[in-house]
């Protein structure tokens, strides 16, 4: 029974410091995860669709700006489409939790292709 509790306290204790420290890094340079990704943030209706690395950016920009100013009847929230939260790495749960890009409510894929930019979003 101890040393069962020694191996779940040095389990916790790993996935601690792969969140906080040099070894989350060595983590996100071998497995994914060290540049942010591009993310795609839409309105709920699928009216505003955008891609960037940064909601801030999105809230900021001037195509933002001039879709809520046409759109007054429409839900200005935005969600984030993609990328997808993957819980198998946790070397990325400390990003899930405070990166305001990926605390960013999601929302499904559209139900038919839809024109995001140049790309295309595809269910």
């Amino acid at each position: 029974m101890r040393k069962r509790n020694l191996y779940i306290f040095f389990f916790v204790l790993f996935i601690i410091f792969s969140n906080t420290t040099a070894v989350g890094n060595v983590f996100k340079i071998f497995f994914g995860g060290m540049f942010p990704p591009t993310y795609v943030f839409a309105t709920q209706d699928y009216k505003f669709c955008t891609m960037q690395s940064s909601i801030e950016y999105v809230v900021r920009s001037d195509e933002y700006k001039f879709f809520k100013f046409n759109n007054s009847d429409a839900s200005h929230k935005l969600y984030r489409l993609y990328p997808k939260r993957n819980v198998l790495r946790f070397w990325m749960w400390g990003d899930y939790l405070f990166d305001r890009n990926w605390r960013t409510p999601s929302i499904k894929e559209p139900e038919r292709p839809y024109k995001c930019g140049s790309e295309t979003i595809k269910q």
